[in-house]
């Protein structure tokens, strides 16, 4: 059941309306990777968000504030196992660089740390490493502004792909 809801919630992001050049064939193939990560209801809402998200992030440089608000309330509210510490560590490192440097985005941080809600110190240490790498590669590639929640995402799968479940 929960595959076959992904599924159809996930045909459903891909045909939704949106602007020229979205990059439907990255999302299907961010959103099919995702099945073979998927282990709970909780990773399946993570993926889709983070797929919606990145994408957003990705083509125009901000998210829907509202949904995304939404978004990350359902996520920290249903997180099985909570790592408050780390999320409270992330949330105050990260809050403090960026008003410090005026170089991250505010969805970046509440998505760093939602997600850190539900990882151990290592795991979260590892994700941001991961998505900071794809984010380095892409500048490197195109100058200019960092997507991260598409990149974060990225890495939430490669987490998601080498750690045990």
């Amino acid at each position: 059941m929960l595959t076959l809801t992904y599924l159809v919630l996930s045909a459903g992001l891909i045909a939704w309306p949106r602007q020229e050049g979205s990059g439907r064939f990255l999302q299907g193939v961010l959103l099919g990777l995702g099945l073979l990560v998927l282990t709970s209801w909780h990773s399946a809402f993570i993926l889709l968000g983070l797929t919606y998200f990145g994408q957003w992030d990705l083509h125009q440089r901000v998210v829907p504030a509202r949904l995304f608000d939404g978004w990350c309330l359902v996520i920290a509210a249903t997180t099985p196992e909570l790592h408050w510490a780390v999320a409270a560590s992330w949330l105050l490192g990260l809050g403090v660089l960026s008003l410090a440097t005026a170089g991250m985005g505010s969805a970046d941080l509440l998505a760093i740390t939602v997600l850190a809600l539900g990882l151990n110190l290592t795991d979260s240490l590892l994700l941001v490493l991961a998505a900071c790498l794809f984010g380095l590669a892409h500048y490197l590639q195109r100058s200019g502004s960092v997507p991260l929640l598409f990149h974060l995402h990225l890495a939430y799968l490669l987490l998601a792909l080498i750690t045990p479940h």
